[in-house]
């Protein structure tokens, strides 16, 4: 059966009947538009760069993806929907294509590959239809649409702040965030092969998740773009974006409304958290701006947990919805590995449900669970280098907390004992606890999810049981980079469904049993009560304290919240009774919305666990307070509400939501502007003016299939034994492969992490011979060294006198063809 979006769901249809199109709809898709632009063009982007970008997006991924998808799924019932979906699976297409046209050497031709698509669509007249572009059944209202806006706004002012203002474009001296660097020449071997070449070894097959660095090389085939560009100022927004879109379409799957998806879009922006002490914890954020397989995993993930509720809630499961769960399993495998793990955990915990109390599912879910098992079997040889380094042990991220290496007085990096490290302490096992439970309250939003765990619609059991497998990867492995979290990056994405549709349900439930009056008021008051009541728990907490006073402390914050449980508990005690119902739907509807609330507060509060600013406290206390204050007065005196109608609320609401974009965007451009203007700090990582024109040279000047080799091998520059192996600059800016670049992130690296109390980033190359060689032909060459290196492919000598000396013999060894700087570049005879 095609995909529907009646599909059944405890709350009521809200589908807008109001059909027209209304420009004034259009106005939050061109603030988001106009406003990513112009963040962008600051950041040294050409306004005409931008539009080639968008241009070709929309040609290689929204187009095809739209199409594809109508045609195995139908028509989704809103525009937002229909292009997040369409854009996810024109992602995996995309891949698709790409790894055809560059195992055949023809990428250079890759802007071509959506004719494939888009000729049958327009030739055959059974697919022809898909072209329509009629109106939806259902729009987006204003307030929802304001809210994504701002859901999007927020992640695009982290990108901003994070990557825009300290990585320039190589054009002069800058300083790459490493693992930039890394993904810089991944992208670029990615141009030219697959399977790919380990870029700083070459002739070393590469085995790790690169889907997203492959759809940064398609892109860049696609537009002509340059590819530092490409990855440091154009993705990124682009799949943020459709990151968005899609907890719109998942939270319109589930309720049949907008707002749902508003509020789960909002929490996965805010990277909501309930954060009652003076530190924070891992596993809150599903972006990670400086990890792009995790960034381009989302949309995937979200295509998958679509098809997956489909498949729960339409007694028919055609073959159309069954290609499309293939594409987003494969897709979310190869874009993170620790997807489709926390995938499986959802499916497994359904499937036990369903086994117990709706048997008509297990089939399904048996053959669900089978492809996916079938996915992470066969993809498990691509992805093998994902689980370098990492081991079982017990509790292993409460290592990287605050509050524990604050008693430890370490982190205990480098154990690989089966528990935690440090139990044996006193007062040890008390803090493990009370970190767990601060961990939990972090989820505190989850709770009004809780409604949608039923016997009828498994849906809420998949979700819940994908956050569930997360945070259970993450206590569970550990990795020596802390690579453990990314499960729960994956997994909290189900959870922000999960609690947008909750609160649906809270809410329906009040307003049928209490009337919208008394649930909007209770819903205010719940939301005005939170932001004082986080920073009550925050003044109980007090500041950092000394080891002695860490489980007090920890214990102190943890009131506040114990209390608002103690509430939630007899409210749902309290509704079993008839006499009650009403009132503790009421509660409950409160306590949803004020834990949602105080999950935004610590993006939208500077200084969240640590002291606030001046002035900021009472500020928020004041406005909260109000909030209630309002509502209360209301309560009493329901007169002073009866002139306002619901449009005169959403229009307000709008309004507000419009400023607070407004006052984001004007914060985000400014902070961007001062930052890029400022004269950027040198250390011995930043990459010289000189250094990046001679490797900008190199790329321009040698041909994509070139081996470089290079005496930069340290991310402080000079070349040391057992420094931090992480330059990666030379494979990055030259993207061109290099004999022997930097090391830190190879297998062997991570498997000796810890040999002599040194991290996998210090650890000495795995083939000493080879590094020998490499570094006797800048150091000690002679006519037999250089052949060597020729033939292990070698054709360019790329030698930093600021990484180490450069004999002058190379002069009459090689050709000397470019300098810059401390950088000679000589090619090979």
């Amino acid at each position: 059966m095609k995909y529907r979006q009646e599909a059944l769901s405890h709350a009521p249809a809200r589908i807008d009947a109001r059909r027209g199109l209304r420009w004034t709809r259009l106005w939050p898709g061109v603030v988001v538009l106009a406003v990513t632009v112009w963040i962008t063009v600051m950041a040294g982007v050409p306004a005409a760069a931008v539009g080639v970008y968008l241009l070709a997006f929309v040609w290689s991924v929204m187009v095809p993806g739209m199409l594809v998808h109508r045609a195995l799924r139908g028509r989704p019932s809103s525009l937002v929907a229909d292009l997040a979906l369409g854009g996810a699976t024109g992602l995996v297409l995309q891949l698709i294509a790409w790894a055809t046209f560059t195992a055949f050497h023809v990428a250079a031709w890759l802007v071509l590959w959506p004719l494939a698509v888009v000729i049958p669509f327009v030739a055959l007249p059974g697919l022809r239809h898909h072209w329509r572009l009629t109106t939806y059944p259902s729009t987006v209202p204003p307030v929802a649409a304001w809210l994504g806006v701002l859901a999007y706004l927020l992640p695009l002012s982290g990108i901003a702040g994070e990557i825009f203002a300290t990585e320039a474009l190589p054009q002069g001296a800058s300083t790459w965030y490493p693992d930039d660097l890394w993904h810089l020449a991944l992208s670029a071997e990615l141009m030219r092969s697959v399977p790919p070449d380990i870029p700083q070894i070459a002739g070393r097959t590469f085995f790790y998740h690169w889907f997203s660095n492959a759809h940064i090389a398609a892109m860049t085939w696609t537009t002509g773009l340059d590819l530092p560009m490409v990855l440091a100022r154009l993705w990124m927004p682009a799949i943020v974006a459709l990151s968005v879109g899609m907890m719109f379409a998942i939270g319109e799957q589930l309720t049949r409304r907008a707002w749902p998806g508003a509020v789960a879009a909002l929490l996965m922006a805010g990277s909501a958290a309930v954060l009652p002490s003076w530190f924070g914890l891992y596993g809150f954020s599903a972006f990670g701006f400086h990890s792009p397989s995790q960034v381009f995993s989302i949309p995937i993930i979200g295509l998958a947990l679509h098809v997956l509720i489909q498949s729960l809630r339409d007694q028919r499961f055609g073959r159309g919805a069954w290609a499309v769960l293939a594409l987003a399993l494969v897709g979310s495998s190869g874009a993170k590995s620790s997807v489709l793990p926390v995938l499986v955990c959802g499916i497994v915990l359904t499937l036990a449900v369903a086994v117990l109390v709706q048997r008509r599912m297990v089939r399904r879910l048996v053959g669900i669970l089978a492809l996916s098992m079938t996915v992470l079997v066969s993809t498990s040889i691509l992805t093998a280098a994902a689980g370098a380094g990492v081991t079982l042990q017990l509790f292993s991220t409460v290592r990287a907390s605050r509050p524990w290496a604050l008693m430890m007085d370490t982190t205990s990096p480098f154990s690989k004992a089966p528990v935690l490290p440090g139990l044996d302490r006193a007062g040890a096992v008390v803090l493990l606890a009370l970190i767990l439970i601060s961990w939990a309250v972090g989820y505190a939003w989850v709770l009004p999810g809780l409604r949608a765990l039923g016997r009828r619609d498994l849906s809420g059991w998949l979700l819940l049981g994908v956050g569930l497998g997360g945070w259970a990867a993450m206590m569970v492995l550990s990795q020596d980079g802390l690579s453990q979290v990314y499960f729960m990056s994956g997994a909290v994405v189900a959870l922000y469904a999960l609690a947008g549709w909750g609160l649906a349900l809270a809410w329906d439930r009040a307003r049928a049993r209490a009337g919208s009056r008394p649930a909007l008021l209770a819903a205010a008051i719940g939301a005005g009560l939170a932001v004082p009541l986080v920073l009550l728990a925050r003044r109980l907490s007090g500041p950092v304290p000394a080891p002695a006073g860490l489980n007090s402390s920890l214990a102190r914050a943890l009131l506040v919240p114990a209390v608002v449980v103690v509430i939630a508990v007899a409210a749902a005690l309290l509704g079993r009774r008839r006499r009650y119902a009403a009132a503790a739907a009421l509660v409950f509807l409160a306590v949803s919305t004020g834990v949602i609330t105080a999950s935004l507060l610590p993006r939208a509060v500077p200084g969240s666990g640590e002291r606030l600013p001046a002035g900021s406290s009472a500020f928020l206390i004041g406005a909260g307070l109000l909030v209630v204050l309002c509502a209360v007065v209301v309560a009493v005196r329901p007169r002073l509400a009866r002139g306002v109608s619901r449009r005169v609320l959403s229009v307000g609401a709008s309004l507000v939501l419009g400023l607070t974009s407004l006052a984001l965007v004007l914060d985000t451009s400014s902070n961007l502007d001062a930052r890029l203007a400022a004269v950027p700090a040198v250390t011995s990582a930043t990459v010289s003016a000189e250094e990046a024109s001679a490797a900008r040279w190199l790329e321009g000047n040698s041909e994509p299939d070139d081996v470089v080799a290079t005496n930069v091998h340290c991310r402080q520059k000079k070349t040391v034994p057992l420094c931090d192996s992480r330059a990666y600059w030379v494979t990055a800016f030259t993207q061109r492969r290099a004999l022997v670049e930097s090391w830190a992130y190879t297998a062997a690296a991570h498997e000796a992490h810890g040999v002599g109390g040194r991290p996998y980033s210090r650890q000495p190359f795995d083939d000493p011979r080879l590094f020998a060689l490499n570094e006797a032909a800048f150091s000690e060459p002679s006519a037999a060294t250089l052949a060597a290196l020729r033939d292990r492919g070698v054709r360019w000598l790329f030698a930093d006198t600021a990484a180490g000396p450069v004999s002058p013999r190379l002069d009459s060894l090689a050709d000397l063809v470019h300098e810059s700087g401390t950088v000679r570049i000589f090619r090979l005879r």
